[in-house]
């Protein structure tokens, strides 16, 4: 079971504390960025692309698959396809995806998820990062830096949080963005029959 604190209910005795990064608003990424996501940014910039807003969560989950298939041990059946069929449960305004496209060539360079909790217009609204990636040229432009700044700049009094922040290359990614650890917790409970 993994528990948020900032809902109020306090620290859970026995519990594991993870590692959660946010991007607290108001987002400014030309101060809060460091100078590797700036590099990388102007990197991207040079090049002719778009960030398309989208239904098509399947090509999402593909470029995912691509990315991180081999670390995360999903499969279509059982997760990708049950994950995208709950999306489409969804209200589009729960949502938010975007596809980051090549003008030049057309070919999809990355891609990411993400939904809301709260409502956009107060304080506490969130951006929850559920899944992103980028194919083999996307990471070599830098496509995710992009994304983030493209959601700090369309989202920019609304919380983003990066969902746990547990695997080091992760965290070491989103330290670049300026966030700070709102921690979440685990417990581990094991009932023998």
């Amino acid at each position: 079971m993994h528990l948020n604190v900032h809902s109020g209910i306090g620290i859970p005795q026995k519990s594991q504390k993870k590692t959660n990064f946010i991007l607290p608003a108001p987002h400014i990424p030309e101060k809060t960025f460091n100078k590797d996501a700036q590099k990388n940014l102007r990197k991207l910039h040079l090049h002719d692309i778009d960030y398309v807003e989208t239904t098509d969560y399947q090509t999402i989950l593909s470029i995912y698959d691509e990315a991180w298939g081999e670390q995360t041990g999903f499969e279509w059946f059982n997760d990708y396809d049950a994950f995208s069929q709950a999306l489409k449960l969804l209200h589009q305004d729960q949502i938010y995806a975007v596809i980051v496209r090549n003008n030049k060539t057309g070919e999809n360079l990355g891609g990411a998820i993400f939904l809301h909790s709260g409502e956009i217009t107060q304080e506490s609204h969130r951006l929850h990062y559920v899944c992103g990636g980028a194919v083999k040229q996307g990471r070599e432009w830098g496509v995710v830096h992009g994304i983030i700044e493209h959601i700090c700049i369309k989202f920019p009094d609304s919380i983003i949080d990066f969902e746990g922040s547990n695997i080091p290359s992760v965290a070491k990614f989103y330290q670049k963005f300026g966030p700070i650890d709102e921690p979440y917790y685990s417990i581990n409970i094991n009932y023998r029959l």
